[in-house]
């Protein structure tokens, strides 16, 4: 089970200073905290919280859609794998084990960025946390995406970057794969702590462990 941003694409840039610049976007007054806040929220939590918080118009569904435009080009047509996902994958693959991915992000962004980089074939679904119910401070998302892959959770690995995630995998039992992404490295000998491995690069792993 994969996440998108900071695990199979180098995007998490795209995410950085997001909440800020949309709310210059819809010139209402910019919480300087509000990219922290919206961190570890679903887009549904996200849309909630600038449409209450922040004074953002509008109805959730149509501030999710404003969200998304924003992001459709990096989707559509820049954010890249990171490198070697491609062996990874393939290795999966030819040992008839199932992917799937588990993101934070819109679904049809995420299908555009897989189909464009020519990685869509190895995946059997994608599950969001919009679609799931709740942020990866929850299990939810990992939960149902096992059951949609007939898997048990301790015996699935979950191929994540960030901290709140790996945390929620853990302690929902299931094994984890860190891979390292500047946007958590302040948050480095946690992630070596609690993950079953951790790897710099996917070129490191040594894949026979997944078997």
């Amino acid at each position: 089970m994969f996440d998108v941003d900071g695990t199979l694409f180098s995007s998490m840039h795209v995410w950085e200073y997001f909440a800020r610049n949309f709310l210059r976007r819809c010139g209402v007054p910019v919480r300087e905290d509000a990219d922290d806040v919206v961190r570890y929220m679903c887009l549904a939590e996200t849309a909630e919280f600038f449409i209450n918080e922040c004074g953002v118009d509008g109805s959730p569904e149509e501030v999710m859609a404003e969200c998304n435009k924003m992001l459709e080009e990096e989707y559509f047509y820049k954010v890249q794998p990171k490198e070697n996902v491609h062996q990874l994958l393939e290795f999966l693959k030819e040992n008839n084990i199932p992917a799937y991915i588990a993101t934070a992000t819109d679904r049809y962004l995420v299908e555009a960025a897989i189909k464009r980089c020519g990685i869509d074939k190895y995946f059997c679904g994608i599950l969001t946390c919009t679609e799931a119910g709740a942020g990866k401070t929850k299990p939810d998302i990992f939960y149902q995406a096992a059951e949609k892959m007939g898997s048990e959770p301790c015996n699935t690995w979950i191929f994540e970057d960030a901290l709140h995630a790996v945390t929620t995998a853990k302690k929902a039992g299931f094994k984890v794969c860190t891979i390292y992404d500047e946007s958590e490295s302040d948050h480095r000998a946690e992630l070596e702590a609690l993950s079953d491995i951790y790897i710099e690069n996917f070129g490191q792993l040594d894949k026979t462990k997944l078997l």
